[in-house]
């Protein structure tokens, strides 16, 4: 059972959960642990302040179980074939691939938001 299972959420959690999961993109057993809540009290929590839909966390979390599951199960199996002469990407240059990917969603949104700053300062400048 997590550690915090019936205490109430405060403000500085939900704060961190967002930026956890919209701005970091952890996964779901990452924020449940870091939170010290179950993965359905996250799941929960984030739609409950419109950051994601429930469903959509609940069958993506369960997918990729499952996928982790039967990796485990058919490690064996993987390993020959990539001995066999397999192709394919590495682990560490799947995981360069995905913080390469973040950081130019993060420029782009950091460019969104020095346009939306400009527009303000401009529309500040008019007032005056």
């Amino acid at each position: 059972m997590a550690e915090r299972n019936g205490y109430r959420w405060t403000v500085k959690e939900v704060l961190s959960l967002q930026r956890e999961f919209e701005l970091l993109e952890w996964d779901i057993d990452a924020i449940a642990h870091k939170h010290k809540r179950t993965p359905e009290a996250i799941m929960f929590r984030l739609d409950q302040e419109g950051f994601a839909d429930y469903n959509v966390l609940y069958n993506q979390y369960h997918e990729k179980r499952d996928e982790e599951e039967y990796r485990d199960e058919n490690k064996d199996e993987m390993v020959e074939t990539e001995e066999e002469g397999g192709e394919g990407e590495t682990e560490e240059e799947i995981s360069h691939m995905d913080v390469i990917e973040r950081i130019d969603e993060l420029e782009k949104r950091m460019e969104d938001m020095k346009l939306m700053m400009e527009q303000m300062m401009f529309s500040f400048q008019d007032v005056k």
